[in-house]
């Protein structure tokens, strides 16, 4: 587990989020890495923003500006509320490999599952999709194999729209990518992901 303080960018909805990242955002987050360690920041509770009624039936945490975050990368295991309070927290960050989406439904999928958990008890919840081409090509626009990643994020969002507070299209992009792809495929391929 890793503690992060993440800023407010703008207040996103999810549709405006994928938006974004047609105009070349990779990370698509009103997160934006400010430091790194547990004396960062201030607590979840604090920040501008406020709270208020999200999608009818939960009360969202302050939005994340200047606060203390928790990631979990792909494992959430040992994330639980009482180690969010332990850290002062009310925001937490998890990833998806899209591959996983193949053989287990979103949202049954561990890192959804816990986030959707989170967002439920009011916690606020960021996800990132993670689209892992270290050894393989990265799929070309129009091509079948870039139809099987809009499809995994199609369902994707079918689990996780209106329920978590910030979505990222990609997670560490460059280093989730062939060398020789990054020059020419790398853009190309992140800016189509969003038009599903």
């Amino acid at each position: 587990m890793r503690a992060e303080v993440w800023e407010r960018d703008t207040s996103p909805s999810r549709r405006r989020l994928l938006g974004l990242a047609g105009g070349g955002a990779l990370l698509l987050a009103g997160r934006r890495s400010a430091g790194v360690g547990a004396g960062a920041g201030g607590s979840g509770g604090s920040g501008s923003g406020g709270s208020g009624s999200y999608a009818g039936h939960r009360t969202r945490p302050a939005a994340p500006e200047g606060v203390l975050g928790a990631n979990f990368n792909e494992e959430p295991r040992g994330m639980t509320a009482s180690v969010l309070g332990d850290l002062r927290t009310r925001w937490v960050r998890g990833f998806v490999a899209m591959p996983e989406l193949d053989s287990v439904e979103a949202y049954r999928q561990p890192a959804i599952r816990a986030l959707l958990s989170f967002a439920g008890s009011g916690h606020g919840t960021v996800l990132s999709l993670k689209f892992p081409h270290r050894t393989t090509p990265l799929p070309q626009p129009g091509s079948s194999a870039m139809d099987e990643e809009l499809a995994r994020v199609d369902m994707a969002l079918g689990a996780v729209l209106d329920k978590v507070d910030v979505l990222a299209i990609g997670n560490e992009p460059f280093l989730e990518t062939r060398d020789e792809d990054r020059a020419t495929l790398l853009n190309p391929f992140y800016k189509a992901l969003p038009h599903t």
